[in-house]
């Protein structure tokens, strides 16, 4: 059996099963973190910190004011997130960290039937399809569907995932 690593992480906004207020849509906050076997979706804390910090390295704020969506998708496709500002995720055992807040779940990656990931000017979503009937909902943050795409296709075979651009 081959041991399991983490190939990389990204930051999400998960819509939960339960409604919000006034019958809306809610959501969460996570971690994704794909690894070669799961998919972990991890309750957000300090890493909202870490990726401000990463979104000013980047200067994310002027990419999208100036309207340079893709300029901006060709400097994140290939930048590296797993830094040393990320070395609990990269070095802590992943039942540890899927462990550490009741919210926390996996999915693993033999139950996956699609991952459909949806690239717009404004904001990237992710849908997961699961052999349960199951489907898993979520908005990518920072613009980083292309970094999903990269990951996932790393892990998923081609007839699983699907990547759409809408706009570009």
């Amino acid at each position: 059996m081959q041991s399991e690593y983490l190939v990389g992480h990204l930051p999400v906004k998960l819509k939960e099963s339960a409604k919000g207020f006034f019958g809306g849509a809610k959501y969460s906050d996570c971690e994704l973190l794909i690894s070669n076997q799961r998919l972990l979706f991890l309750t957000s804390s300090s890493s909202d910190e870490r990726w401000f910090q990463e979104q000013n390295d980047l200067d994310f704020d002027s990419f999208v004011m100036d309207e340079e969506y893709a300029k901006w998708r060709s400097v994140v496709a290939q930048y590296d997130f797993a830094k040393s500002l990320w070395n609990d995720y990269y070095s802590t055992p992943l039942e540890q960290l899927l462990g550490a807040h009741k919210k926390n779940f996996a999915v693993s990656i033999n139950q996956l039937l699609s991952a459909i990931i949806e690239l717009d000017d404004e904001l990237d979503s992710l849908v997961l399809s699961c052999v349960d009937g199951t489907e898993i909902r979520c908005e990518i943050y920072l613009l980083l569907g292309d970094v999903a795409h990269r990951l996932l296709a790393g892990i998923l075979d081609p007839s699983r995932l699907t990547i759409i651009r809408n706009g570009f």
